[in-house]
């Protein structure tokens, strides 16, 4: 019986050593990007070329155990993309897991974040932490762990002010000048 007992509890070690390490390894930032300024070829020479679109000057990539959705920039001082970088800039991106983990696994604390409950969808909800610009996406049904199905990252607050352009020199051109029409 002790025979059998010490290669159990060894496998068992190695298996949860193992998921914890998988576990530990589940982004809330990707590696090499920095938003608003991480250019789309160092973006694609990190992540390969893009699998499919995804709305306006969105891609989708393929990584390791999910997909990332990369939204880029058309230029400096665009009506749709209000920042003054240059074109094909890294604006915001979102992960998305084949095999959700859960919450405890991804943000073990969450005192830094807010909770925000407004979805439409029955458990359904965001923890958001401005300061960092991180968006987790969680579902939660009625008798179950939180399981995160997206995180974002968007510019925050203090990069948007660093980076926004003013109203006068925002135009549909990326000119630098405001267009009215």
């Amino acid at each position: 019986m002790q025979r059998l007992l010490i290669p159990i509890l060894l496998c068992a070690f190695v298996l949860l050593s193992f998921g914890s390490v998988v576990l530990a390894q589940t982004p809330l930032v990707l590696e090499k990007v920095e938003l608003l300024k991480t250019t789309r070829d160092e973006f694609e020479s990190t992540y390969g070329r893009p699998t499919g679109g995804a709305g306006v000057l969105g891609f989708r990539y393929l990584i390791k155990g999910g997909k990332v959705v990369a939204f880029f920039s058309s230029g400096p001082c665009t009506e749709r993309w209000p920042y003054r970088v240059k074109e094909n800039v890294v604006l915001s991106y979102a992960i998305t897991f084949d095999h959700p983990p859960a919450l405890i696994d991804v943000a073990p604390d969450l005192s830094m974040f807010r909770k925000d409950t407004s979805s439409d969808v029955i458990g359904v909800y965001q923890y958001l932490n401005d300061e960092e610009g991180i968006g987790i996406e969680v579902y939660q049904p009625f008798q179950g762990n939180a399981e995160v199905f997206r995180i974002s990252r968007v510019p925050t607050e203090k990069q948007k002010k660093k980076m926004m352009c003013t109203q006068s020199v925002v135009g549909v051109s990326g000119t630098g000048e405001w267009d009215e029409g």
